[in-house]
C-alpha cells in the first residue's frame, strides 16, 4: 500500500493493491521491497517491486493509470518457509544466471519520464544493468539499453541520467585515484 501525507505529516489517503498473502509477516516483508518515484508535473506516482517485473503508475488520488512490464526480466521465486518454532520466514531470491534483481527507479531531469533499471545476474553476480524509460502520462515504456555492471573488475551502477549522459557510482575503490597513485 502507498500512503500519501502532507509535508507536515498529516495523512491524506492510502492506495494501491495489498499483497494477497494471509500472513502479516509476509505482507510486511514484501512491501518493503518496493520502491516509489513521483512526477509532480503530471501528478503521477510510480511503483516498482523487486519481485514483479511490472511498473504501475497511479494518479495522485490513487487511480491506476497504466502498467508496464519490463521486457526480459526474469524474477527468481522468493523462498518462504517456517522455522522449527513455526514462525514464517522469507528470504531474498537466490540469483542464478539470467535472473533479474534490484528493480529500481533512477533520478532523471526529464519531467515527462520515469527511469527504471534492473540487473541481470551471471555466474559471478550482477553482469548487466538494463535501463528503461516510462512516460509518466501514457505509461509507454522504452528500452534504453544496458550498461556493464563491472568495468576493469570494479562494480559500477548507473545511478542518474540526463539527456546526454549516464552517471555511475562504484561500490569499491576509486580506479582513477588508484591509477594516479601508482
Amino acid at each position: 500500500m502507498i500512503h500519501k501525507h502532507t509535508l507536515e505529516g498529516e495523512f491524506v489517503l492510502s492506495f494501491g493493491e495489498p499483497y494477497g498473502d494471509p500472513d502479516p509477516f509476509i505482507r510486511s516483508n514484501l512491501s518493503k521491497r518496493g520502491t516509489l518515484d513521483c512526477n509532480e508535473t503530471h501528478h503521477t506516482i510510480a511503483y516498482a517491486d523487486d519481485l514483479n517485473p511490472v511498473v504501475t503508475g497511479f494518479s495522485d488520488i490513487g487511480v491506476i493509470r497504466w502498467r508496464v512490464e519490463l521486457a526480459n526480466a526474469n524474477i527468481a521465486p522468493t523462498p518462504q518457509g517456517r522455522t522449527d518454532a513455526g514462525q514464517t520466514t522469507i528470504g531474498f531470491p537466490p540469483h542464478r544466471n539470467g535472473d533479474t534483481s534490484s528493480i529500481r527507479f533512477i533520478p532523471a531531469t526529464d519531467s515527462d519520464l520515469f527511469f527504471v533499471s534492473y540487473f541481470i545476474c551471471g555466474s559471478e553476480g550482477a553482469e548487466q544493468q538494463h535501463l528503461y524509460s516510462v512516460n509518466a502520462v501514457s505509461g509507454e515504456g522504452k528500452y534504453i539499453g544496458h550498461h556493464p555492471s563491472r568495468i576493469n573488475s570494479t562494480s559500477v551502477s548507473v545511478t542518474a541520467l540526463d539527456a546526454q549522459r549516464i552517471y555511475t557510482t562504484v561500490y569499491r575503490g576509486f580506479p582513477q585515484i588508484e591509477d594516479f597513485l601508482k
